[in-house]
């Protein structure tokens, strides 16, 4: 009986991991994708049938899709998942108990026509952390995608499949795993940064916390460009009933941001609760205030309004933030859409410097918020905007660059990817004494500048689930910064009016920027590895090490000790 048991024991150990996914292949008998009938209070409509073993993960959202079986072109096997967008997007998947480690997955798919599909392995109860995450455009052609991701603790995961926007994709295939080398694979990477001197505007911050508890009238630090999301001045706060204004906080702000010469992004959702369209909605911020307005001539009006008296001062105006989000925006991408139409020629008119900035999706390497982005520019949008705004959420930070790929497809569709492109939240779910708090912020300023962000907005100064840079709300209150706040002291000093020449990534997962600053050359490295001793190249000349706490030390020989946490050496 002992044996026996010890038997069991090794077979379980021994039996491959992908055996937790079920029905791989999609065969056998379907099940009905909405079995009771369920009518969801977000709009989705779901019909026909999904393989045993997988689920929609879309009904949260207002779409419309359709889901068979097929038995006229699997990839293998009889039969394959067809899922037709009618409205919206997709996303589909299969809950799986993640073990620690670098897990491999892949599935096979194809489309009527092209389309941009993700893979990903995510956490799955919130905050939904995506351990790996692949974008693809996928044609006629079955075609294979991988993700690999490393989890550090066992988790309940899932595996997501995303399809963003309307269409048909079929699915076969899939395959999870714990990868056979539990080592790292890095493929080489060399982004090519804009070749102008890096910007103070560059630099910006979202601050909540100015006008409540003990307040404070500007943060402690350094910086280009401000952001007014979550800091109490939306439009049911300045305009709370018709025609009643309440501008103080508005004006102390701008005020605030004149001085400090900080250039003033405002954000302009939600909509009160009087001029809301569904006054009994509940939005996170209050009822009725993620529904579009009842009268566009609410809408008009308070633009007019906040233009007229901000000419010159206000630079630019966002129209909404997360519209692909409910609680934020539950009206359709095309009555968003709307509203950018209409207030855009106001804006413009008033005041011809002003810039104004398409509503940012939620982000994250989501197809889902790619998806709501591509509707929204097919109804129109983004025509009258000046700016391309959108949320980063990634972690480590070099998931920026697919995000950011990503993005670009959808703003080449469109004729829209020359425009400047602003990343107005960008962060993650760390306290800012985390040394990954701090490795996060430096190094999305370091990859984001790389890759083509003109502005950076961190989320948020003073927000301590959320990379806050200082102690606010905490024993010596704000101003007192944290390690995060010291690191971004530091960083926007190694960066602040320098050249990036070049940044690269080594097969070990070692990055160096090459930095052109009014000192001299000098190079930021870090690695995605962890710790290693890093040789110096001989023909770098370079004499001292500069951390992020602002300590600057002669090197030791032509080896230094490196990791996660960017360090800049120079002469």
């Amino acid at each position: 009986m002992l044996k026996s048991f010890f038997f069991l024991c090794l077979l379980f150990l021994l039996t491959p991991l992908h055996a937790q996914l079920v029905n791989p292949s999609f065969e056998g008998k379907y099940q009905a994708a909405n079995p009771n009938q369920q009518t969801f209070s977000s709009g989705a409509v779901l019909s026909g049938e999904i393989a045993k073993g997988w689920s929609d993960n879309s009904s949260w959202a207002n779409v419309e899709i359709r889901y068979s079986k097929d038995d006229s072109n699997p990839h293998g096997g009889k039969s394959c998942q067809k899922i037709t967008v009618l409205r919206g997007f997709a996303q589909f998947g299969q809950s799986i108990q993640f073990p620690s480690g670098i897990l491999d997955a892949s599935i096979w798919v194809r489309a009527e026509k092209p389309i941009l599909v993700s893979l990903a392995l995510r956490l799955a109860p919130a905050p939904y952390t995506t351990y790996g995450s692949t974008v693809a455009i996928i044609g006629t052609k079955w075609q294979k995608v991988s993700v690999q991701g490393d989890v550090p603790n066992p988790v309940s995961g899932y595996l997501l499949i995303n399809a963003a926007g309307v269409g048909t994709i079929w699915l076969d295939d899939a395959y999870f795993h714990l990868a056979k080398s539990q080592i790292p694979q890095y493929k080489p990477i060399r982004l090519t940064p804009p070749p102008m001197p890096i910007p103070d505007t560059y630099f910006g911050l979202n601050v909540n916390h100015m006008h409540d508890g003990q307040g404070f009238l500007w943060p402690a630090l350094r910086f280009g460009a401000y952001r007014t999301w979550d800091s109490g001045v939306i439009w049911p706060q300045v305009n709370p009933q018709k025609g009643v204004f309440n501008w103080s906080w508005l004006d102390r702000d701008v005020e605030q941001s004149q001085l400090h010469h900080a250039k003033f992004l405002f954000t302009l959702g939600q909509t009160p609760t009087w001029a809301s369209s569904v006054s009994t909605s509940h939005g996170v911020y209050g009822n009725g205030f993620n529904m579009p307005p009842a009268k566009i001539s609410y809408w008009d009006d308070f633009i007019r309004a906040v233009v007229t008296r901000y000419k010159g001062t206000i630079e630019a105006y966002e129209i909404w933030n997360e519209p692909d989000i409910p609680d934020f925006y539950d009206g359709t991408p095309a009555s968003l859409a709307k509203l950018e139409q209409a207030a855009a020629p106001i804006i413009h008119s008033i005041d011809p410097k002003a810039l104004v900035a398409i509503p940012p999706m939620s982000g994250n390497n989501s197809l889902s918020a790619l998806g709501w982005l591509d509707a929204y520019l097919a109804a129109g949008g983004g025509k009258g905007c000046d700016v391309m705004a959108y949320h980063f959420y990634n972690y480590p930070a070099e998931r920026d660059i697919p995000a950011m790929q990503a993005f670009k497809v959808i703003l080449y569709k469109y004729g829209l990817e020359k425009k400047p492109i602003w990343i107005t939240e960008n962060g993650g779910n760390f306290q800012g004494d985390d040394i990954r708090a701090v490795d996060l912020l430096s190094r999305e300023y370091l990859i984001d500048w790389a890759i083509g962000v003109q502005r950076m907005y961190l989320y948020a100064y003073d927000n301590n689930t959320y990379i806050g840079l200082d102690h606010y709300g905490q024993p010596g209150g704000a101003a007192v910064l944290d390690r995060s706040g010291v690191a971004y002291k530091e960083v926007r000093r190694w960066l602040l009016h320098s050249v990036m020449l070049a940044c690269d990534r080594t097969d070990r997962g070692v990055w160096n920027c090459k930095l052109k600053r009014p000192g001299g050359i000098a190079w930021v490295v870090w690695s995605e590895a962890g710790d290693e001793t890093f040789a110096i190249p001989s023909d770098w000349k370079v004499t001292k090490s500069w951390d992020l706490t602002g300590a600057i030390r002669p090197l030791n020989g032509r080896s230094i000790r490196i990791s996660g946490t960017p360090i800049l050496l120079m002469d």
